[in-house]
């Protein structure tokens, strides 16, 4: 699992700058000093990357939930919805894909592990038990 900390290259919405430019500024500005390389995702609908985009578990393996979460059930909130496979594909991301919804903002990574909010059990009922969404 490569956890934040490991991370020497960060992928933010191109929509960042756009929505909050003096945020992107300070942001750009801080990651600068630290040598901490930007590059912008495409064809984003929301600056929230994080959400959408694929865990990193390896150096070059990734694993993409279902980003589905039912903050963003009501129809108003659709155009929110970006599409992560589209993304990942520009960027010729290793994907392995997972039938579990759950956004990036319910999963921190530690180690060997990924601790995940209750609101992924709340969010994947197909799954008959807890025991078995971690087993997945």
């Amino acid at each position: 699992m490569i956890v934040d900390k490991e991370t020497n290259h960060l992928y933010l919405s191109a929509l960042l700058e756009l929505y909050y430019p003096s945020f992107y500024k300070s942001f750009k500005k801080e990651l600068d000093r630290y040598g901490i390389v930007i590059d912008f995702l495409q064809d984003t609908k929301d600056v929230w990357s994080v959400d959408f985009m694929p865990i990193q578990i390896e150096k070059d393996r990734f694993v993409q939930f279902v980003f589905n979460p039912a903050y963003l059930k009501h129809k108003s909130y659709r155009n929110y919805i970006s599409n992560p496979s589209q993304i990942c594909k520009q960027l010729g991301l290793n994907i392995r894909t997972t039938d579990i919804i759950a956004d990036g903002g319910n999963v921190v990574k530690v180690k060997n592990k990924a601790i995940m909010t209750n609101r992924v059990v709340e969010d994947n009922p197909h799954y008959s038990s807890e025991e078995d969404l971690v087993n997945t």
